[in-house]
């Protein structure tokens, strides 16, 4: 290996931080690959844990994390091994988890009451078809503190069932110029 080669994971979750922790104890350099473009300062079920990224700065581990990215189907469905456990119905009512996310990031203006898009969100969801929704939340994307108000640097995250299959996705906010 040349010191520019490194071993390419992607998903800095315990799977990942684990075959990153045996080759960089191994001496081998890593770099993870995982979807959330920015280091929160608290844990969702989409995000890296703060104390992942703990462990990889005390164990001076050679591990760059990079965020990239949400790849998605057509329309706008995540790509996701769930989503093969989606029945032909549950998968037709599957995008508008990411619509739904999407539409609220458009409905969001200087004064709107953040919970009641929230509520607004999840109550799309389940007129969409979903069989109950873990959350939907609004968050500062740096710390993910629910947002009271609206503001920069906000993010969308959601978790929402369709049957048995768990969907998770989340978005950026893009506030408008």
């Amino acid at each position: 290996m040349t010191p520019d080669d490194c071993i390419l994971i992607a998903g800095a979750g315990p799977v990942g931080m684990t075959t990153a922790l045996a080759l960089a104890k191994a001496g081998i350099p890593v770099k993870l690959f995982d979807s959330l473009d920015h280091i929160p300062a608290d844990h969702r079920a989409s995000t890296l844990h703060p104390s992942t990224l703990m462990m990889v700065e005390e164990l001076g581990m050679n591990i760059r994390i990079v965020g990239i990215p949400t790849v998605r189907e057509r329309d706008g469905l995540a790509l996701s091994s769930r989503n093969a456990y989606l029945d032909p119905g549950q998968r037709r009512a599957a995008p508008a988890l990411y619509g739904t996310m999407f539409a609220l990031a458009g409905r969001l203006h200087d004064g709107v009451d953040i919970a009641a898009q929230c509520a607004w969100g999840r109550q799309a969801l389940l007129d969409a078809g979903f069989d109950s929704v873990d959350y939907f939340e609004i968050c500062d994307a740096d710390t993910l503190v629910p947002a009271i108000a609206n503001a920069d640097n906000l993010r969308i995250f959601a978790a929402a069932r369709l049957g048995a299959t768990r969907l998770i996705d989340n978005m950026t906010v893009d506030r408008p110029e």
